[in-house]
């Protein structure tokens, strides 16, 4: 035994010699291991702060990757407990600097053999699947040690990227033979879930490399073959992700099961074929198919795996599956009704084609099958298209068509009133306290939720004091300073604290730096926020003078806080809070007000205009005039721009992506009489923001923010139109913001609805994102209530499917949802306007779409032929898509 103390065991450290360190710690007393102990954890502390002599942060990072791996192997020396020990080494700061584990082997041949076992397998134990640096020493430790390797995810992961490297190897086989740990851990590969992408490793030649490996390992007797096939199909048996099987189903096919084999797994087999991943169906499907060619698949197994596997919805399994059974049915004629038995299963609520090749397998073989069987298929033939039911009729006796049962129409959406306002500053602190994190983590928050804070910070200013006591809480928690706000940056909670900072700092007279009315003092303000969209730019215009008018000329009440959740105010009650406005002598903020003007329902009130002129202030008198002439609605169109847009690893874009429509504005003149002298001094008025639009080239980019979306639709809810060509800028981006919610709610408010709603909504029902189509279903239905024509929708879809800016294989499912959904009629007309450029170019899940308009036509007895589906059905070439067509287009001219 020696002794050592800590400086000379921190001179070592420090030289960064790690088989020197292990010299010295290998042979200590437990006293002198014990004493250094709190010393290493006390040094690990202290190089992992940047100490100052070393202000350059690579400097420092030098000199602590040096000491790091002396460090591990005095730990591993020095501790006198086992799983004190692990727990050192698997430390993640004890590995960011030299990788290198020659002193840790030099200390753990040095230790008690019980000491060091009982180490190792709790160090093993630890290792997570993430813990890559601590793979190879895992594997190593346990060989070492010579213990059973833990059945962790973390220590199987690492032994299987050891065999990995072994992929170029000659003498893998060898290696694998030798290794005392293979016996242990091949049956855990099947125990642990999160293997199986590490085992499809393939050699230059694409063979696997796990299957040669384990069927020769077998052969020789090293390892047991029935436990592997036991092993795979029991993890297949399990379930999880397809990348987390195909390893699997890789080592069963290797194995080349025989038959004699596969004859003992038959009902493991069947079990996979519901609702396994693709490939394990696949796998299954083909075993049990080998063992009918063979003679050796019981009548009972072949109908229910013909049962089951129809129940999927993948079409080359169910197409294989069909093949099978014909192939069935042409051996054996006995077979015939087992096989038109299950035919039927396809008839009800499957595609198309599906249900005309089930319907051309069932006819070929109705005249070999009994009576019972026969009837079997009549009953079914209820649920099929008309075309397919007559031929089901002809063979086996009149079949009535089953009842069509339509989903009710959606209701328009209702209405609903906006909460009673916030009743003290104690309220108005839970408030923020609920709004704030969802302000900070996602840019965005509920409106209604928004306004009934804005206006009660407004009211409740007036009592600074109280309100600061009341918010100390919540100001402390989110670091909101009673300050005069000073930033230029318009993030939706800078924009936001802005306003909180302001109603809580005492006001100045001073000079305002934030006053609205200073062009100089807004300058930097302003041109930071020129970038944002322009229904954000009106909530953060109306923020900031919010702030400003906190800090520099408070006033005792907003105006535009709407009355409905929709957004909408109440035009005698915006007249009423102007009147009050009078009587006590001040004026609105001058962005609060043209707010509220957003904010009117969209019609002429004569009567409320009368009584507004009579009050003879300056907001009133706007009132007025507005009320007699609401806002003229913009003319949105359309135009296509070339872009380029493309990512990289790196974020570099480079990829050219295809003409991409766009949205154009060509407001009217607003009448500039309606605006405040001093506001056409600055930026445009809040109506001007809106009905512009960036040009169309800027429009087709898509690099903005779409922060507040939920809040859009409020800032014009008699305009749903134009907040909808807003929306589109980011619906149409490859990677589509979060935005269907404000899509929906844009759909629940008023206005025209034209190109803007209709390309946003075509977008979005086409949208890569699965939650954004979701809510473009919803979006649909709730037009659908509100009585709208599709078909400017349809011509869009129809544009951008043809050029494969959107793929039709998101969009016909949406439509399809849609429809059951109660929209049916709206759909057809989206589908009928959609057609005529979709088969032009015919892009992939054409004959889909035909099929859904089939559907449609029979439910709605339509009976309109159209010209582009007669013509894709009279074209010579033999396709799908020319298939459906003539479907459709016979069915349209069959009188109704």
């Amino acid at each position: 035994m020696t002794t050592l103390d800590w400086n000379t065991l921190r001179s070592l450290i420090d030289t960064g010699d790690q088989v020197a360190v292990a010299k010295a710690v290998a042979d200590l007393d437990d006293k002198t291991r014990r004493a250094l102990t709190e010393p290493l954890k006390s040094y690990l502390r202290e190089i992992n702060r940047q100490p100052d002599a070393y202000p350059e942060w690579s400097a420092w990072r030098t000199a602590r990757g040096k000491r790091v791996a002396p460090l591990r192997v005095a730990g591993l020396g020095c501790f006198t407990g086992a799983d004190a020990a692990a727990k050192w080494l698997v430390r993640t700061e004890l590995w960011e600097g030299d990788p290198r584990t020659d002193g840790l082997l030099v200390v753990l041949r040095a230790r008690q053999a019980d000491w060091v076992a009982d180490m190792v397998t709790r160090f093993a134990g630890r290792v997570r699947p993430t813990d890559f640096h601590l793979y190879k020493l895992a594997v190593t430790f346990v060989r070492e040690a010579g213990v059973a390797p833990p059945a962790t995810e973390g220590f199987v992961m690492a032994w299987v990227t050891w065999a990995n490297r072994l992929e170029r190897d000659e003498d893998a086989v060898s290696r694998l033979r030798a290794d005392p740990l293979l016996t242990a851990v091949v049956p855990l590969l099947f125990d642990v879930d999160d293997v199986g992408p590490l085992l499809e490793l393939d050699n230059p030649d694409g063979t696997a490399v796990w299957p040669v490996w384990l069927a020769a390992l077998a052969a020789e007797g090293v390892l047991d073959r029935a436990a592997l096939l036991d092993g795979c199909l029991r993890r297949m048996l399990r379930g999880g992700k397809p990348n987390a099987l195909r390893g699997y189903v890789t080592i069963l096919t290797g194995l080349a099961p025989t038959t004699a084999e596969l004859r003992r797994h038959v009902p493991d087999l069947l079990h996979l074929l519901p609702d396994a991943a693709p490939s394990v169906a696949v796998m299954a499907q083909r075993e049990l198919r080998s063992l009918d060619e063979a003679g050796e698949l019981e009548p009972a197994d072949l109908v229910e795996a013909g049962r089951l596997v129809l129940s999927r919805t993948e079409k080359n399994i169910l197409t294989t599956q069909l093949s099978w059974l014909d192939t069935v049915a042409k051996r054996d004629e006995k077979r015939s009704g087992d096989v038109v038995t299950v035919m039927t299963e396809l008839f009800a609520d499957r595609p198309v084609d599906l249900q005309r090749r089930a319907v051309t397998i069932t006819l070929r073989y109705i005249d070999a099958c009994a009576d019972d069987v026969r009837e079997t298929v009549r009953a079914a033939a209820a649920t099929l298209p008309g075309d397919l039911r007559d031929k089901i009729a002809a063979a086996v006796g009149t079949v009535e068509a089953e009842p069509v049962f339509d989903m009710p129409s959606p209701v328009p959406a209702s209405r609903r009133e906006m909460p009673p306002p916030i009743a003290s500053p104690e309220e108005l602190a839970e408030e923020l306290a609920a709004q704030l994190p969802s302000i900070q983590q996602t840019y965005d928050t509920d409106p209604v939720s928004l306004e009934r804070v804005l206006a009660a910070l407004v009211r409740f200013a007036a009592d600074r004091a109280a309100l600061r006591a009341a918010l100390r809480p919540v100001l402390t928690r989110f670091d909101i300073r009673p300050r005069l706000p000073r930033t230029h940056r318009i993030s939706p909670i800078d924009g936001f604290s802005a306003v909180v900072s302001a109603a809580v700092a005492a006001p100045t007279t001073g000079k305002p730096d934030m006053g609205i009315a200073s062009v100089e003092g807004e300058l930097k303000w302003r041109s930071a926020a020129l970038g944002a969209p322009a229904p954000y730019r009106v909530l953060l215009y109306r923020m900031h003078e919010i702030a400003a008018r906190l800090a520099h000329a408070p006033i005792p009440a907003l105006v535009a806080t709407p009355t409905l959740t929709t957004g909408h105010l109440d035009p005698s009650v915006l007249l009423a809070r102007l009147e009050t406005a009078a009587e006590e002598g001040w004026q609105p903020a001058e962005y609060d007000l043209q707010q509220a003007f957003l904010r009117i329902p969209r019609d002429t009130y004569p009567v409320l205009a009368e009584r507004a002129a009579k009050v003879g202030t300056p907001a009133t008198d706007r009132l007025a005039a507005h009320l007699l002439a609401p806002l003229p609605d913009p003319v949105i169109s359309r135009v296509d721009v070339a872009i380029a847009l493309t990512k990289d690893h790196a974020g570099t874009h480079q990829k050219i992506r295809a003409i991409r429509p766009v949205i154009q504005t060509t407001p009217e003149d607003l009448p500039t009489e309606k605006y405040a002298p001093e506001v056409r001094q600055l930026p445009p008025s809040l109506a001007d923001l809106l009905w512009h639009l960036p040009p169309p080239r800027y429009m087709a980019t898509t690099g903005d923010v779409s922060w507040w979306t939920s809040s859009w639709p409020t800032v014009a809810p008699g305009h749903r139109d134009v907040i909808a060509a807003h929306l589109t800028r980011f619906l149409a981006s490859e990677y589509p913001a979060d935005i269907g919610a404000a899509l929906l709610a844009t759909a629940e408010t008023d206005g025209p609805l034209g190109t803007g709603t209709a390309l946003a909504v075509a977008f979005a029902i086409g949208s890569p994102d699965r939650a954004l189509r979701a809510h473009a279903v919803d979006t649909v239905l709730t037009l659908h209530a509100a009585g709208w024509d599709s078909t400017t929708m349809g011509t869009e879809l129809g544009t951008l499917a043809a050029t494969e800016t959107i793929s039709l294989a998101r969009v016909v499912p949406s439509l399809r949802s849609a429809t059951d959904g109660g929209a049916a009629p709206t759909i057809w007309t989206t589908i009928a306007a959609a057609l005529p450029a979709i088969l032009t170019t015919t892009p992939k899940r054409t004959p889909d779409l035909l099929i859904l308009a089939t559907e449609l036509a029979e439910r709605l007895h339509v009976r309109t032929p159209i010209p582009s589906v007669t013509a894709a059905a009279n074209t010579p070439k033999s396709t799908r898509t020319r298939t459906e067509a003539r479907r459709l287009a016979t069915l349209l001219t069959i009188p109704a």
